[in-house]
């Protein structure tokens, strides 16, 4: 009867013990990744990333004399290398401007903050090797208008001045539009002479005076396509009112 006791505890001890350990304890198992709570989500730029190399120097948050805060976002997903926002709010107030693929370009087109007034946060950036172009973000509203060709602006007096899509055009009638940003208006300035640069337009101004009641621009043109060393002077005066 002992004997038969003795067999039967190691039996159980036999069974407990092969209960306790894996059937192959050299497997290895792979870990379940926990899923990412801001996957989707807008967050800040690590720029220790080196695929983020340079963008500090363009894309820096700020805080407004106004007290706007301006920041640079991405988004938590496949696009956070192509892609930025950035992120305007003072207050109960936000808006959000979407950058599609601008970080696949060079630095410069990254809209830069250079100022503010009353009712716009002003940012500067590239649009072609040689165009330069404004963005405009409202204050009270979530609005954001990109000028691209721009010749001259003013953050004081809220004007833009810039190529059109008329003035682009080749062959045709010399354009700018200077926008009176304060007012919503655009005043387009048609001139009678042809800029015949091929690519860059804007090389055919001179000169543009912003005051708070005008915007003076002063152009060389030529007549025509056929007689291109006849410079043509021309001005145009858009009052703001």
């Amino acid at each position: 009867m002992v004997t038969k006791h003795i067999i039967r505890i190691l039996l159980l001890a036999s069974v407990f013990t092969l209960g306790c350990n894996p059937p192959n304890a050299d497997q290895q198992t792979t870990p379940v990744p926990l899923p990412d709570a801001n996957a989707g989500k807008l967050i800040p730029i690590n720029f220790s990333d080196s695929n983020y190399y340079e963008i500090q120097s363009y894309a820096h948050d700020t805080l407004t004399k106004d007290g706007w805060l301006i920041k640079y976002l991405v988004k938590n997903d496949s696009s956070r290398y192509k892609d930025l926002y950035i992120q305007w709010s003072k207050g109960n107030n936000k808006g959000l401007y979407h950058c599609p693929s601008v970080l696949e370009y060079r630095r410069y087109f990254i809209p830069e903050y250079i100022g503010e007034n009353n009712q716009l946060l002003f940012f500067e950036h590239g649009c072609a090797t040689d165009c330069g172009a404004i963005l405009t973000l409202q204050k009270d509203t979530t609005k954001a208008v990109d000028y691209p060709h721009v010749i001259s602006y003013s953050i004081p007096h809220g004007v833009v001045v810039f190529v059109n899509q008329a003035g682009q055009q080749d062959g045709a009638p010399f354009e700018v539009s200077a926008v009176d940003l304060m007012k919503n208006k655009e005043h387009r300035l048609k001139f009678n002479g042809l800029c015949m640069a091929a690519a860059y337009k804007e090389q055919c101004v001179d000169t543009v005076i912003i005051m708070k009641n005008k915007v003076v621009v002063k152009a060389t043109l030529t007549v025509n396509d056929y007689n291109r060393d006849k410079e043509l002077p021309e001005e145009r005066m858009a009052k703001l009112k």
